[in-house]
Formats: structure tokens, C-alpha cells, sequence
């Protein structure tokens, strides 16, 4: 056992973390194994997955701190991200018997709390490590990604044949670049600035539910134009979303990075 290792092995919340990922793949990996798509469906859906993963990469690395990007803000939020947050968010999505009410309340409610918890018990698993608001975006992000490779893979598993399969895989690769890790990236903001930052309560209470607030509301808006808008109108709302989710993310990061130099921190 490494002497950083240690440490971690001792905390309640990586412990906590372990048994999230766990109960994610009890759900996971039934439902993966249930669905008998053909196998060329199969892989296409898992050669997607690849692809989609080195776009999020991409996009990670043009939109965060590249010095915040390390093995405890990195493998650790995707793979909870991938397990517990798409687990939970079969679960909830389940529940709801109206697909009206899933669009508008189930999936982007379940699916944010779902995401916030992975970066909560994160931040407070990786906390001697961390330095502020930045390492929340940067999990916060990486949840997402996770998340949104796994449930891609899911939606691809549902394709009627290839043809249909490299269309949902195409579009969803493209659409998950701006939407779950961007959502999750700018709620984990506030909530490490919340449980890392010093300040007043008042304020970082604040703070934190105003960036849930915006990613609630951003997911709830490309969740529910799909609604009421035709196609070609919501692809432009979406495009619309995707920009303004894009300069949300790096206006948060610039109010991160400044606090953190205004607090000692230099690197971000």
C-alpha cells in the first residue's frame, strides 16, 4: 500500500465512494446484460463509447485547468460517474410513468442530485488533496462525462438495427460534449467552493445553490424545449443552450480561479 493511499483507505467518504460505485454496477451491469440488441449494434455502441470519451477528453482539456487535472479529479469522478450516477439515474428515470414528467422534472432533478452526491462524497474523500472551487469543476465534469458515455451506451443498446444505432450514437456523442459533464462541472464549482472555501456561511450556501440552480435550469431547458419544439426548432434552441452552458462553465471558472488567487492559490 503506497503512503498516499493510506490516508484515502481511512476515510469514511472513500469507503463511501467504494459502495456507490459498487450499487451503481449492481444496477449497471443487468441492465446492460439484459438488453439483446444484435452484435453489430453491440458494437457500435461500444465503439461510440470510445469516440465520445476522447471527444469529452478533448473538451475537458480545452475548457479546464489543465493543472487541476490529476488521478484523484480525473478517473476517480468519471468512474463513479459511470457506475453510481447511471445506476441512480435508471432507477428515478424508471419511476416516472409519464414521459412528460420525466422530461420535466424525474431526469433532471434525479440526474443532477445524483451527479452532486458522486462530487460531494468526492470532495470530501480527496479533501486533504484539494484546494477549491476548480477541483469542483473539474469532478464535476468528469462525473458528467462518465455518466453520459454509460447512458449513451444504453440509449445505442436501443437502436432497432445499425443504421438507427450510428445515428443515436452520432448525435448523442455530439450533444453530451455541452450538456452533462458542463451541467455537473458548474454545480460541483459551487459546492467545493461550499465544503473547501472559507467565508462566510451565509454566502457559500449561496453560492452553491445558485450554481445548482443554474445547472438545474440549463438541463430542465434542453430536457424540456424537445417538448413543445419541432426538430429543426430545437436544434436551434439546443445550439443556443449548448453556447450559453459553454460560457456559464467558463465564467465559473474564471470566478474559481480568482478566488483561489485572491485566497493563495496560484496554479488554477
Amino acid at each position: 500500500m503506497t503512503a498516499a493511499a493510506a490516508p484515502l483507505l481511512r476515510s469514511p467518504a472513500s469507503w463511501i465512494a467504494l459502495a456507490l460505485v459498487a450499487g451503481g454496477l449492481i444496477v449497471v451491469v443487468p441492465r446492460l446484460a439484459s438488453v439483446p440488441p444484435d452484435a453489430t449494434v453491440v458494437s457500435i455502441a461500444w465503439v461510440a463509447a470510445l469516440l465520445q470519451a476522447v471527444v469529452l477528453t478533448g473538451v475537458g482539456l480545452l475548457l479546464l485547468p489543465r493543472k487541476r487535472l490529476s488521478r484523484f479529479t480525473v478517473p476517480a469522478p468519471a468512474l463513479l460517474g459511470a457506475t453510481f450516477c447511471t445506476g441512480a439515474g435508471i432507477l428515478v428515470n424508471g419511476a416516472a410513468d409519464e414521459a412528460r414528467l420525466q422530461v420535466l422534472l424525474v431526469a433532471p432533478f434525479g440526474e443532477e442530485f445524483a451527479k452532486l452526491i458522486a462530487v460531494a462524497v468526492l470532495l470530501f474523500a480527496f479533501r486533504p488533496r484539494l484546494r477549491g472551487p476548480l477541483d469542483g469543476l473539474v469532478m464535476g465534469f468528469f462525473v458528467g462525462a462518465g455518466f453520459a458515455v454509460v447512458e449513451n451506451v444504453l440509449y445505442v443498446y436501443q437502436a432497432p438495427g445499425p443504421a438507427e444505432a450510428w445515428v443515436s450514437a452520432i448525435s448523442r456523442t455530439i450533444t453530451s460534449a455541452g450538456t452533462h459533464g458542463i451541467f455537473a462541472g458548474i454545480a460541483g464549482a459551487g459546492l467545493a467552493y461550499l465544503i473547501l472555501s472559507s467565508g462566510s456561511r451565509g454566502r457559500r450556501w449561496g453560492v452553491a445553490l445558485a450554481a445548482l440552480g443554474a445547472a438545474l435550469l440549463l438541463h430542465l431547458l434542453w430536457d424540456g424545449l424537445s417538448l413543445w419544439l419541432p426538430t429543426f426548432a430545437y436544434l436551434a434552441a439546443a445550439l443556443v443552450l449548448y453556447a450559453a452552458g459553454i460560457v456559464v462553465f467558463i465564467l465559473i471558472r474564471r470566478m474559481s480561479a480568482g478566488y483561489e488567487l485572491r485566497t493563495g492559490h496560484r496554479d488554477g
